[in-house]
């Protein structure tokens, strides 16, 4: 029994010994508030990164001139391509490419405008 007790102490003092039961509380509700904070930024820019990305979705859909359209027939417009993709993985390619083509000639009329401008102003 005596033994028990001294392997018992054993095992407990280090624990106290640095610090008391009350200032390790302390401490580990510190590390926990500090969790949570961390756990609370962590999901504010996982909610900015999302809500980002359905805003550049939006944004598609204005420059595709189908922002307007009901809801309804966007989201049966987005099943129809959901379903194209699956039976047909070669459109995922020739989208993507249409895609950049559209971005690309943008960037080249705004070019195209600022070089213009620039040499009006001249």
């Amino acid at each position: 029994m005596e033994n028990n007790q001294t392997n018992l102490k054993e095992n407990i003092e280090p624990l106290g010994s640095d610090l008391g039961l009350k200032e390790q509380r302390e401490k580990l509700e510190k590390t926990r508030g500090k969790l949570k904070k961390m756990e609370h930024e962590f999901k504010k820019q996982e909610r900015k990164k999302r809500d980002h990305h359905l805003i550049s979705i939006g944004g598609l859909a204005a420059k595709a001139l189908i922002a307007h359209f009901d809801k309804n027939l966007l989201l049966g417009a987005f099943m129809f391509i959901a379903e194209e993709i699956k039976d047909n993985p070669l459109k995922v390619q020739e989208w993507t490419e249409t895609g950049f083509n559209i971005f690309l000639s943008d960037l080249e009329k705004k070019a195209a405008a600022k070089q213009q401008e620039a040499a009006c102003g001249r």
